[in-house]
């Protein structure tokens, strides 16, 4: 038994002091074409291969107003209004200057 044990012994000490056999290889260069594939490409031709195709509808100016806005990091504006201008909320608060052609819902 203390042979057995001894043997192992012996084995995990020459596994440890062992050097390490591993080799760095230098890194490969890299296609000139292959770096400058763009949006998610591999090769010229699949740069984009998905494009977009949305348009956004027409939409006119809007104030909503008398709403109550629940903000995510400051209290609730009680009676607040909403700008919406090229499709996109360009103002909200408890009072927002609207063009005087704004649609007032």
């Amino acid at each position: 038994m203390r042979a057995l044990f001894c043997l192992l012994l012996l084995g995990a000490g020459a596994c440890a002091s062992a050097p390490s056999q591993t080799t760095t290889s230098p890194t490969p260069a890299r296609d000139s074409t292959q770096a400058d594939a763009g949006r998610g490409g591999t090769s010229i031709p699949n740069a984009d291969p998905f494009p977009s195709t949305y348009v956004p509808f027409a939409s006119r100016t809007t104030v909503i107003r008398n709403v109550n806005i629940l903000t995510a990091a400051g209290p609730m504006i009680r009676n607040g209004a909403i700008l919406l201008q090229n499709g996109k909320i360009a103002a909200v608060g408890s009072t927002v200057d609207a063009p005087a052609d704004a649609l007032s819902m």
